[in-house]
Order: C-alpha cells, then structure tokens, then sequence
C-alpha cells in the first residue's frame, strides 16, 4: 500500500474534483460519471505532462503522485532543446 504524500484539497464546493500540489507539479483528479476518475499532471507552465483513468479517487490521486515523483529519462526531444 502507497501512502498518499500530497495535501489534496477539493477544488471549490464540489466533492467531484480534488487538486494538489506535488514536486513543483499541479495534479488534479475529476469524477467522470460512469467511468470513475480521471487524473492529470501538469507543469508549472501549463503543459500537460501525463493523464490517465482509475476506478476510485484515491487510485487516481496515487497514480498522479507517483507520475508527478516519477524520473523519466529525457526524450530526444529534451535532449535537442537542452544542448543547443
């Protein structure tokens, strides 16, 4: 079992969307009727950096987490922009 580290919080009156802060990430997790939770992280800027599906909204809050802490390795991408 993962323990939750973020201080999730709903998001206005609503008990259907729960946003956090993590690792200089925005997460947000939305209750989407008939298919469970939908999750996001992203950047400080903006981008949106991974989103995914979970049953339960603490799944969904777990799976934001651990996106949100996960090291990926850099894309070519990154790499081009980085060095020149």
């Amino acid at each position: 079992m993962t323990v939750l580290v973020a201080a999730w919080h709903p998001v206005g009156e609503t008990t259907t969307t729960f946003a956090a802060h993590l690792h200089g990430r925005d997460l947000a997790v939305v209750r989407v009727a008939e298919r469970g939770w939908h999750w996001r992280v992203v950047s400080p800027h903006g981008g949106l950096l991974a989103e995914g599906e979970a049953r339960t909204r603490v799944e969904a809050e777990r799976a934001a987490e651990d996106e949100a802490t996960a090291v990926h390795p850099p894309t070519s991408d990154l790499l081009d922009r980085l060095l020149t």
